[in-house]
């Protein structure tokens, strides 16, 4: 498309301004073919475009800086990193890889407590909730952490959306066929509370659950995060407690040489004496935030949600999600969908 400036019957303006040529009367809009009348109506739609795109940009930048006390110059370099880092892991899901570059891909991964968590699950084989974040290569290495499981363990993953056929092609390229297909893959929206503590009840069955999710997927509980009160789903800490079963924080990231691993202090479901349910879920919610605070200020460009930190300040009503921050059903999405609108995912 060329220049303004350059366009036909503007030769030799120096300084052209696009609102005041169409505010005139004699050269203005009117005066132009249905074709150039096109062209301007398209160019002041991008233009408008370009300058909303811009100003939420900066504000974003502007947010995230305020919440984690960093220059927006560095925050605009993590925003680009991050972009480039999701479209890499995105690509190990939602597009069919080779088998040898799977078996590369996973041998990346160090869960250095394989050993202790084998242990655990001797030793202790009750139903648990294994609570993972959206950080690092959740996908792979939560998946990892599920291969350390016996086979006679029921495995359920809760999920977002439906896996793509590219997702369950690489799934079970890496971890085989018989490991991969013991996981159940719970749809979050087809799944009730009731159906997921059924599933817990029964003995030795692991769930895969989160609790960074943003505004929109469940009621939520206020705790402290980067040193202000923020809004977290309770669902998991509910779900422990209703149910009576532990969680077990797992956590993933890439320390520039490898995807690490990291299982942190099961959790026990208790309601302390005085302590309301919900009180119970909160500090249970709160410990789980502070294991993602710490890993989150150590590389904030590998968290899924770091473009929709500003939304987990704000309180709304439960089923409200908001697109200014992109935290749709895509952006948190956990089983191998397209996650980021606009990504070279393919």
């Amino acid at each position: 498309m060329p220049h303004l400036e350059t366009c036909p019957g503007l030769a030799g303006t120096s300084a052209f301004n696009l609102n005041n040529f169409l505010s005139q009367p004699g050269s203005g809009l009117t005066a132009l073919s249905t074709g150039s009348r096109k062209f301007f109506h398209l160019a002041v739609a991008r233009r408008n475009e370009k300058r909303a795109a811009l100003k939420q940009e900066a504000q974003l930048r502007y947010s995230i800086s305020s919440l984690l006390h960093e220059p927006e110059q560095q925050v605009q370099q993590w925003l680009q990193k991050n972009r480039c880092y999701l479209a890499r892991v995105e690509r190990f899901r939602n597009k069919t890889q080779s088998r040898a570059r799977l078996q590369a891909h996973k041998a990346s991964f160090r869960f250095q407590q394989r050993q202790e968590f084998e242990e655990l699950i001797r030793l202790d084989s009750r139903s648990r909730i294994l609570l993972g974040f959206h950080f690092g290569d959740f996908i792979y290495g939560n998946n990892v952490v599920a291969d350390s499981e016996p086979a006679s363990r029921r495995q359920c993953f809760l999920t977002q959306l439906p896996p793509t056929d590219h997702f369950l092609k690489n799934m079970r390229s890496c971890f085989g066929e018989v490991s991969f297909n013991n996981r159940q893959q719970l749809i979050a929206d087809n799944t009730t509370p009731a159906e997921l503590a059924a599933h817990l009840r029964r003995p030795q069955c692991s769930l895969l659950s989160f609790v960074d999710l943003p505004v929109g997927f469940g009621e939520r509980v206020q705790v402290n995060f980067l040193g202000r009160r923020a809004w977290f789903p309770k669902g998991p800490a509910t779900l422990a407690l209703v149910c009576k079963i532990p969680l077990l924080p797992v956590m993933n990231w890439w320390d520039g040489r490898l995807n690490r691993v990291q299982l942190f202090e099961q959790i026990e479901p208790r309601v302390v004496a005085g302590e309301s349910l919900l009180q119970a879920t909160t500090r249970i919610t709160q410990t789980l935030v502070d294991i993602l605070e710490t890993v989150l200020l150590q590389h904030p460009w590998q968290w899924r949600f770091l473009t929709a930190l500003p939304a987990f300040f704000i309180e709304s009503d439960r089923g409200s999600r908001t697109d200014q921050f992109h935290s749709d059903k895509e952006l948190s999405n956990d089983s191998g969908r397209q996650a980021h609108r606009g990504e070279d995912t393919q």
